[in-house]
């Protein structure tokens, strides 16, 4: 999951560097859904993980 975190940063990065050509092929409004989703996921697991405890 951190993995997954780094690369979607990664990806928002570029998204703030307008001069990176690829930057401008990604959906900040996609890309920003996945780096919330991720996050959540793994909050979700951290608690559960709390929970097992």
């Amino acid at each position: 999951m951190a993995v997954e975190i780094r690369e979607l940063i990664v990806r928002a990065n570029l998204v703030e560097d307008e001069s990176v050509e690829s930057a401008k092929q990604l959906d900040v409004e996609a890309l920003r859904d996945e780096l919330l989703a991720a996050c959540e996921a793994m909050i979700r697991e951290a608690i559960d993980g709390e929970r097992e405890r």
